[in-house]
């Protein structure tokens, strides 16, 4: 399996998987900025902020976004691969 030469990474695919990291770091940082917030003492009537509510859905909709990036990149390379091994 290690000799099969595989298809080469186009930019796009660098991009994706560079947006997918980015969103998900993003993301995972407002997640633990929005969990450490009331440990931290920040009182619970200013966790109703535009600013929190923006971490918030950022945290809520960026993982699975991420992971959707991820898989929809996983599943571009098998078909680039096979197409590749295809032609040869």
């Amino acid at each position: 399996m290690g000799t099969e030469e595989q298809a080469p990474v186009s930019n796009v695919e660098r991009i994706v998987a560079f947006m997918a990291i980015g969103i998900g770091v993003v993301a995972f940082l407002c997640l633990i900025a929005v969990l450490m917030a009331p440990l931290l003492g920040v009182p619970a009537a200013s966790l109703t902020a535009p600013g929190w509510q923006v971490a918030f859905l950022v945290a809520y909709f960026g993982l699975p976004l991420a992971v959707l990036l991820l898989i929809g990149l996983v599943i571009a390379r098998i078909v680039q691969n096979r197409r590749h091994r295809a032609r040869d």
